[in-house]
């Protein structure tokens, strides 16, 4: 198997702030690669989507292949225990749906093919109608960009 690849996402305009976005990906091609990692700060970019590189640079240009993975991203909006953050996080493993850690409040969560997106969606949105947390979906915002 071949070893992971650091690949970078240009984010000229982002909201955060940031720039670019760093994200492991599998070599499979001359210049493609299979996304392992999920995005926290990239739009229109999933966990294992196949993805064009510019040459040498190792710089996302394009998605080749959506593979049917859904990207979320979450952040705990209210004073809420460890235990009772982990209790959620937990609901959201039941509906086969792996989260990322960026910090304590801020997870970008993974919904592989065979989950319910649309289950997901609407169990985000009660809990974010109790102000336990917000979310956001992470479809492409901007042609030809992977900005918000």
């Amino acid at each position: 198997m071949k070893p992971l690849a650091r690949l970078l996402v240009d984010l000229p305009n982002h909201w955060s702030s940031r720039r670019t976005e760093g994200l492991w990906a599998r070599q499979v091609g001359e210049d493609l690669y299979e996304l392992e990692d999920v995005p926290f700060f990239a739009y229109g970019l999933n966990r294992r989507d196949l993805v064009r590189t510019k040459r040498r640079s190792r710089l996302v240009r394009e998605v080749v292949r959506w593979r049917g993975h859904t990207t979320f991203r979450m952040v705990f909006r209210d004073a809420g225990t460890p235990a009772r953050h982990r209790s959620l996080l937990d609901e959201l493993v039941a509906m086969k749906v792996s989260a990322a850690t960026w910090t304590d409040d801020f997870f970008a969560l993974d919904a592989p093919p065979d989950s319910d997106v649309d289950a997901l969606h609407e169990h985000l949105e009660r809990l974010e109608a109790e102000d336990l947390l917000g979310f956001e979906t992470c479809e492409a915002r901007r042609p030809g960009t992977f900005d918000g």
